[in-house]
């Protein structure tokens, strides 16, 4: 009976939702190759190792012993325990899971499930797939979908999720620097409803002025919650430090404004201008806070490309409240031929996943073979060199702290500040001062990307000699090692 009632229950409306997050899971299967997981695998294994959280930077000479805040301790220390289990396979398997119970939660907040919401969860996963990996910040993805979805469970009359802003934010704080953004999530709700009962705009969803007062206090209780972390009260002001460097608005990609020449920010665009279009011609009236909520997060993606993920697991539920849609009408067929097809198909979408899993798999080592100096470093280490001053390019910083050696620089772009990356900048974008930084800093060697114009005019420096190179890296070192 049991097995007769599972071949039953997969309707064509529950098979829609589960090829959506089946669907998920897959695209989020990516290689682990992120040039920041290396470091990061490299503080997780330093903690664990060393029972203790660094507060000053142990991996670099050229900024070793400035303070560090390790605002990520808990993840790299959960990324190198999978690491350990599981090697990357674990990484990327875990990363795809949490990318796809965000979803979940994004999903459980629309209206209109599951024929419209399916199209709008997964218009927002693909605006935010850019940004998706073996990365921490796919933790703030999800801890802002969850601050969302316990604000949801407060609006429909729930009390419980009160007591857990503040729960959440003390894991939060201590898992990525994003954690402000579930304070300031709140805030913005508490605004927005505040304005509509001030004007008497109040809909169906807006709190009364002693539920408002209420979550207030517990949007207060999430200040003081951030100070649960080894760096204290200074974590607040971590976050400020990061979004106003000049340096990486400048020269990081991601952390610039979109780039719609970019196919992979047009999803961005869709949600965004569809979203718009939907406001305009819906016959339902948004409440304003829904409203401040699109609009604020749509300008902060528009600000910085790394912001879209954010705008992409809030907006799927605020626009499925502006469509008027009667899903009763759709009749579910369970004819005993429809419950066939429906359970091959979710028997070819589970073979699909599994397939691309291991396909995944396979490429994620040919990928991290072609993208980092492997050969390069088991060279240096073979003329004991591992332990020189080594200038390498920003890219490889990571990977060359994961295999051990002291860095020039790397991805924690906090630690080396933008007067520093606009030194390193000088030698690798060959200003006409582009020798003083490697004088300054008595490097030892160079390794640089075979085909970059700083490898080119090293050829021709007198006092570098090249002592390897392979389609990937090639190595100089200066004349103080002939």
């Amino acid at each position: 009976m049991a097995l007769k009632r599972l071949w039953a229950s997969l309707t064509t409306r529950r098979l829609l939702v589960v090829l959506l997050f089946l669907g998920i899971f897959g695209r989020a299967l990516r290689e682990a190759n992120d040039p920041d997981m290396w470091w990061h695998l490299a503080t997780g294994r330093a903690i664990v190792t060393q029972q203790e959280i660094p507060k000053a930077d142990p991996f670099s000479y050229t900024r070793a012993g400035t303070r560090w805040y390790t605002h990520e301790w808990l993840t790299e220390v959960g990324m190198f325990t999978l690491y350990q289990w599981g090697g990357k396979a674990a990484l990327i398997f875990t990363a795809a899971l949490l990318i796809t119970l965000t979803f979940w939660l994004v999903y459980l907040q629309c209206a209109a499930r599951p024929h419209v919401a399916v199209f709008l969860v997964l218009a927002g996963a693909f605006a935010s797939s850019v940004s998706w990996g073996v990365r921490p910040q796919i933790l703030t993805m999800a801890g802002l979908a969850l601050c969302s979805w316990l604000l949801e469970r407060y609006r429909q009359g729930a009390r419980w999720p009160l007591w857990l802003f503040p729960a959440l934010t003390v894991l939060w704080t201590n898992l990525h620097a994003g954690f402000l953004l579930g304070p300031a999530f709140l805030a913005l709700n508490l605004g927005g409803d505040a304005l509509a009962l001030w004007f008497k705009r109040s809909g169906s969803r807006t709190l009364t002025w002693a539920r408002w007062r209420a979550l207030a206090l517990a949007t207060l209780a999430t200040l003081p919650a951030a100070f649960l972390n080894p760096n204290g009260w200074t974590m607040l002001r971590y976050p400020f430090d990061t979004l106003t460097s000049s340096a990486m608005r400048s020269y990081i990609q991601e952390w610039a404004s979109p780039n719609f020449h970019d196919p992979g920010l047009w999803p961005f665009a869709v949600v965004l201008l569809g979203g718009m279009a939907i406001f305009a011609m819906g016959r339902r009236r948004l409440e304003l806070t829904d409203l401040l909520t699109f609009w604020g997060f749509a300008a902060a993606g528009l600000f910085s490309a790394r912001h879209i993920p954010l705008f992409a697991v809030l907006a799927p539920p605020i626009i499925s409240r502006a469509i008027v849609w009667d899903s009763a009408r759709i009749q579910s067929v369970t004819t005993r031929l429809f419950l066939a097809i429906n359970w091959s198909l979710l028997l070819v979408a589970v073979l699909v996943v599994g397939w691309q899993f291991q396909r995944v798999r396979v490429q994620d080592r040919q990928q991290e073979a072609a993208q980092y100096p492997q050969a390069a470093v088991a060279y240096l280490r073979t003329q004991g060199w591992e332990t020189r001053r080594v200038f390498n390019t920003y890219n490889w910083g990571g990977y060359l702290i994961w295999e051990g050696l002291p860095v020039f620089i790397d991805g924690r772009a906090d630690v080396y500040g933008d007067a520093f990356m606009l030194e390193y900048l000088t030698t690798y974008h060959l200003t006409p001062n582009w020798r003083r930084p490697l004088d300054k800093y008595k490097v030892d060697c160079v390794l640089i990307e075979s085909r970059s114009p700083l490898a080119t005019l090293l050829l021709e420096a007198p006092e570098w000699d090249q002592a390897y190179q392979d389609d990937v890296a090639t190595l100089f070192v200066h004349e103080r090692l002939r």
